[in-house]
This record gives structure tokens, C-alpha cells and sequence, in this order.
């Protein structure tokens, strides 16, 4: 018998595939984040004109630490020891998993060797996981992740595309700036999400202290699980 995979849609994607769609449609105006003045009358006055572009990768946050979780289950409460970021989401998806309130839940939360927003996901996917476990071995669990686990499962941050163009007077003074961002949505499908045509955090640190300037996102087709990076920004 010979068997033929369905690869699925995303079969032929590639980065380089990605960067170029990302480029194009960072040459196009997406939806107005903020805008103060008149930008676009400025440059036309402008003594000269900057334009670049910039370009991250996803991005695992690799912590030093593997992701682990240790519970003890019982029928009236359960104990959990973690090192996380987002200790309410992840007692009410333990709750939820191991059939209590999330009254019942206690988090201990120990000193962690890194998060950068990895144990920060609302789907508590590493603590959901360990509390099933102990749920179906009746025992105390701990579970960890190695290394090649959490390259693949992880929340990556996802890869951004940023097109800037500024406009400087006789003095070399910034006078005019335009900023078009290309990414996908970390903030869409989560109990955050803010259901508007820009999600916040994908604009966030973007604003200057300049009186005509704009600022666009485009927010492309989710492609994988994402989160935010603390630190790791462009």
C-alpha cells in the first residue's frame, strides 16, 4: 500500500514566503493605530526624506528552565508548584481539568529560572496538562517538558515586519514620521482579546513624542500559537 499525506494548507509555507507577503503589505497604508498632525504634508516639506525596513523572526522564548509543573490531586482540593506568570488563568484551567472550584485550587509559585511570558499563555497548556496527568494516575505528578518539546508546543513571538519612513528638516530635526507595522494578532482569540480592528499590543511602544506622525497595522492570518515576549522586543 502506498500511502499519500495531506500536508495541509500550510505545507509549502516558508519564511521566505512569509517576508516576502509581510513586505508587501507593509507597502500598503493598514489600519490607523494613532495620528497626530499631518504627516503626509510635512514630508512633502521635508529637507530629507529616511525610509527603512526592519524584520523579526518567530521567536521561542527558550527559558533557562524547562517548563514543569508538579500537582497533588485530591478529591476536595488540589496543590500546585510552579513557576508562572499567570497564576488566576492557570488555577481556573486547573479547576476546570480536575473537576474542582477554583477555590479549591491553591498555586505555589516558586522562584523561576526565566518566563518572558512562555508561563504567561491563557490556555495554561504545561499546567492543564500536568493536573490531567495526576487526574489519571490518582498520585502526585510532576511533569516536565525537555527541550525539543517546548521548541516545538512553545507560544512563539510572532515574527514582525516594520516599515518606517521620517522626514527631517534643514537641521537634521525629526519632523515627520510613518510607521507601518505587519504581524499577527498575540491578543485575538484569548480572553484579552479586545475585539477591535488593532489589538493594543501589537502597537504598543510605537507612539513618539512628535506632533505629525502616523501610525498603521496590518494584522496577518494567525499561523501558529502566539505570545507575548518580555524583553525580546525589536
Amino acid at each position: 500500500m502506498e500511502i499519500v499525506w495531506d500536508e495541509g494548507p500550510l505545507a509549502k509555507l516558508s519564511t521566505e514566503g512569509m517576508r516576502e507577503e509581510y513586505g508587501r503589505l507593509a507597502k500598503d497604508a493598514g489600519a490607523p493605530a494613532r495620528k497626530e498632525g499631518n504627516a503626509q504634508q510635512v514630508f512633502s516639506k521635508a529637507a530629507k526624506q529616511l525610509h527603512a525596513e526592519y524584520e523579526v523572526p518567530f521567536l521561542a522564548h527558550a527559558c533557562m528552565e524547562p517548563l514543569n509543573c508538579l500537582v497533588d490531586l485530591h478529591e476536595d482540593r488540589c496543590d500546585i508548584w510552579t513557576g508562572t506568570q499567570m497564576q488566576t488563568m492557570d488555577r481556573n484551567a486547573a479547576a476546570r481539568v480536575a473537576g474542582l472550584i477554583p477555590e479549591q485550587v491553591k498555586i505555589h509559585t516558586p522562584f523561576l529560572g526565566g518566563g518572558f511570558g512562555r508561563r504567561a499563555n491563557p490556555q495554561s497548556d504545561f499546567v492543564a496538562e500536568a493536573v490531567g496527568v495526576a487526574r489519571m494516575v490518582k498520585k502526585p505528578v510532576k511533569v516536565i517538558w525537555t527541550r525539543e518539546d517546548d521548541m516545538k508546543g512553545g507560544y512563539y513571538r510572532p515574527m514582525w515586519y516594520d516599515r518606517i519612513a521620517a522626514g527631517l528638516d534643514e537641521q537634521g530635526n525629526l519632523i515627520a514620521w510613518q510607521h507601518t507595522i505587519v504581524g499577527q494578532s498575540i491578543l485575538s482569540g484569548t480572553p484579552f482579546d479586545p475585539k477591535k480592528e488593532v489589538d493594543p499590543a501589537s502597537v504598543e511602544g510605537a507612539g513618539i513624542s512628535l506632533m505629525r506622525f502616523q501610525i498603521f497595522l496590518s494584522t496577518c492570518t494567525a499561523l501558529r500559537s502566539v505570545s507575548q515576549f518580555c524583553g525580546g522586543g525589536l
